[in-house]
């Protein structure tokens, strides 16, 4: 059940949540098959297989991940994808959305299964840095995932259990958020679609407004 009543914390996933980049992520995930003359996927069936571990979804849409590294394979995609991301504008209402949970005092972060300084990175483009309190991405030295660093940024907020909401477009942001014991609300508008994040929880959304006006008024 959704509880709005002491929510001090808003924990935002970035890629496909905050920023609009899933035709981004698509182009790389086609040059990736394009090495192994694959034909391109469209953007319908990359969310109804896109998500974690990454090489279980390369697997899902018949990449082959055993005859080369793996590793140049997420490189050709990286390549792709970090030279263009801050060129992807942020879903609507996301700036708007920030600033007014901000002035009611309540604080923000970004968790993120991208590299911290990719990330800082990305944040500083579209403008936004400033808005954010707590910026969570992996580094090199971290042999861990995005749940590791989750568990991270709930020991800073001071394990705020249902007094902190994550949004986010996966269902490895829910998974995240249920092992925190925060409260979790899925937009559908990113990386997978509705019938995927519908089946496993009930709050569903088709936008950051729709979050907005559920939680916040």
């Amino acid at each position: 059940m959704k509880d709005s009543t002491a929510i001090k914390h808003v924990i935002f996933d970035w890629n496909g949540t905050l920023v609009d980049d899933l035709a981004l992520a698509v182009k790389g995930l086609n040059a990736v098959r394009e090495l192994q003359t694959l034909p391109p996927l469209d953007v319908k069936r990359y969310r109804e297989h896109f998500g974690f571990p990454i090489q279980s979804f390369y697997q899902a849409v018949g990449i082959d991940c055993e005859s080369g590294r793996f590793d140049d394979l997420i490189h050709t995609y990286l390549s792709i994808f970090n030279s263009e991301i801050n060129q992807c504008p942020l879903h609507q209402g996301a700036v708007d959305i920030i600033s007014m949970l901000r002035r009611t005092g309540v604080s923000i972060s970004v968790l993120s299964a991208s590299q911290h300084e990719t990330l800082q990175n990305n944040l500083a483009s579209a403008g936004i840095d400033h808005l954010v309190d707590h910026v969570f991405g992996l580094t090199n030295t971290q042999a861990k995932g995005k749940q590791g660093i989750a568990e991270e940024l709930d020991s800073v907020l001071g394990n705020p259990g249902t007094a902190a909401l994550m949004i986010g477009d996966t269902d490895h942001d829910i998974d995240v958020a249920h092992a925190c014991g925060w409260q979790m609300a899925s937009v559908s508008h990113g990386h997978q679609t509705h019938e995927r994040l519908s089946a496993i929880h009930p709050f569903v959304f088709g936008d950051l407004s729709s979050v907005y006006r559920a939680y916040f008024r």
